[in-house]
């Protein structure tokens, strides 16, 4: 038995989401939510009604009675909106620890393959990051691990550029690092006089308004800079491998966990392109970077 009497208690609210999961979409006898659970182990099917039971005085199921084909009546159970909410906020809580996790995983990389690294040395085929006086981050979530040690990275080879990190208030930054001015401010209002910076990374930008944003980051970079626009598991061909861990990751997250944006590249590329000449489009894991330089 699945469920053996000692760990019931502990279990129980375990075994209460995996009914929802079986629910989600679609109605089903209780005999094919035990089939579909069975490949967790034995499912007792006295016990699965009376979750059943539960989850029906619970609000989150509702059932009904359908006529069978050769036989008597079979209750088909479906999930109420309450249960969908419910199954939402469980399905978030498990992507954001499994996204969490991810995160790590890629922090972890060696520099080889670290994302952040990655990305720097795309740009530096187009503008040398060792001659820059002024860079800029602008981030709307926590400072990656991985871009902590880019920064790091980009000051053992240029001692003498200043580099601003520009985040959201509610974002907590500790860097103690020399020559790093931390301001609060958004992708759409970065606190910085015009033609400031040499190269901008946009570490990932979630407003829905893109032209806004390429047009105030536009404003910050000087003629000859490079801008970088980071967005997240955007589909860039027609082939696409559905096993894709990390894109898998990146778009639950942001369907069910609602922290990242999910934009259409060639809308993307149209917003961009009435500010900036995209040099290149580069997949790197969960992202897709574009390298830009300013237009006159």
């Amino acid at each position: 038995m699945l469920y053996r009497e000692c760990d019931i208690v502990v279990r129980l609210n375990e075994f209460k989401r995996n009914v929802l999961l079986s629910l989600k979409g679609s109605e089903e006898y209780g005999y094919n939510i035990a089939k579909g659970l069975s490949s967790r182990g034995n499912i007792h099917l006295g016990y699965l009604y009376e979750t059943l039971i539960e989850l029906e005085t619970e609000n989150l199921v509702q059932s009904r009675w359908e006529k069978g084909t050769k036989g008597p009546k079979r209750k088909v159970y479906s999930l109420t909106h309450k249960g969908e909410l419910a199954l939402q906020d469980v399905l978030a809580e498990t992507i954001q620890i499994i996204d969490h996790f991810y995160g790590a995983y890629l922090s972890a990389l060696p520099p080889e393959k670290n994302v952040a690294t990655r990305i720097l040395s795309a740009v530096n085929a187009y503008f040398p990051i060792k001659k820059a006086k002024v860079l800029i981050f602008v981030i709307t979530d926590s400072l990656n691990p991985a871009w902590k040690r880019a920064i790091r990275q980009i000051q053992s080879q240029n001692d003498k550029v200043t580099i601003y990190l520009v985040k959201p208030s509610e974002v907590e930054v500790n860097l103690q690092l020399p020559n790093i001015v931390v301001l609060n401010g958004s992708p759409e209002n970065v606190p910085l006089k015009n033609g400031l910076a040499d190269g901008i990374i946009l570490e990932s930008f979630c407003s829905t308004d893109i032209s806004s944003v390429a047009k105030e980051i536009r404003r910050i970079v000087n003629p000859t800079g490079v801008a970088v626009f980071l967005a997240y598991h955007l589909q860039l061909a027609q082939a696409h491998d559905p096993l894709d861990v990390g894109e898998f990751i990146e778009k639950m997250s942001s369907e069910w966990g609602g922290r990242k944006e999910i934009f259409d590249p060639l809308l993307v590329k149209k917003e961009i392109s009435v500010y900036f000449t995209i040099e290149n489009i580069e997949r790197v894991g969960p992202l897709t970077a574009f390298i830009t330089k300013a237009k006159e």
